[in-house]
Parts: structure tokens; sequence; C-alpha cells
């Protein structure tokens, strides 16, 4: 089986380092024989994934560097004052969906 690329878009330093052993392992414990290539993390503060128009240019340069088919995942805390997963996740969802249509994009909100 050919390795699935993934790109990330995290806001911390600590998921920079995790979310690639997180991934690969959730990968690997749905699917046994799947391989994950986490290709570049994207290290972008949570207040800049917010703005309008920023998160979009993060999710298009993340597809650039993917350079060919493959995903990407953007995950960020909902810890803002008034944020709430269910209100903001889709609205974030479509942000980044519709700079990447040629890819898999999706966005988790971590309560």
């Amino acid at each position: 089986m050919s390795p699935v690329r993934l790109n990330l878009i995290v806001t911390g330093h600590g998921e920079s380092v995790s979310v690639p052993i997180l991934v690969r392992r959730i990968a690997g414990a749905v699917q046994a024989d799947v391989v994950v290539d986490v290709a570049e993390v994207l290290r972008v503060p949570e207040s800049s994934l917010r703005k309008e128009g920023q998160l979009e240019r993060h999710v298009e340069r993340a597809s650039r560097l993917l350079q060919g088919s493959g995903g990407i995942l953007v995950l960020l805390d909902c810890d803002w004052e008034g944020g709430c997963p269910a209100i903001d996740g889709p609205n974030l969802l479509l942000r980044a969906q519709s700079i990447c249509s040629d890819k898999k994009v999706l966005v988790l909100i971590q309560a």
C-alpha cells in the first residue's frame, strides 16, 4: 500500500511534535497496513487561524507544500472567549475546504 501523505496545521509546539505520532498510531490501529507520511507540520497561532483570510492562506500553503495528492489536517484548541466547536467548527471547515478542493481537508477543534 502506498503511503497516505498528510500535512498538518497545528497551533502549538507540543502539537507539532505529538500530533504526527498520534495520527500514525490511530491510522495503524484502524488499518494495520496503512502508512502515514506526515510531510510538513506548520505551526500557526490559533488567533491567526480564526482571522478572515488567514486560515485560507495557511491551507493554501500546506496544499502547495504537499505537492500532489494527500490531505491537510488543521487542529486547534477551542479556548478563545465565546468559542464553541459546534458553531466555529463548520465555519472553519468550509473556509478551509473552499481553498483546496483537490485535496481532503479536515478541521478538528478540541474543546
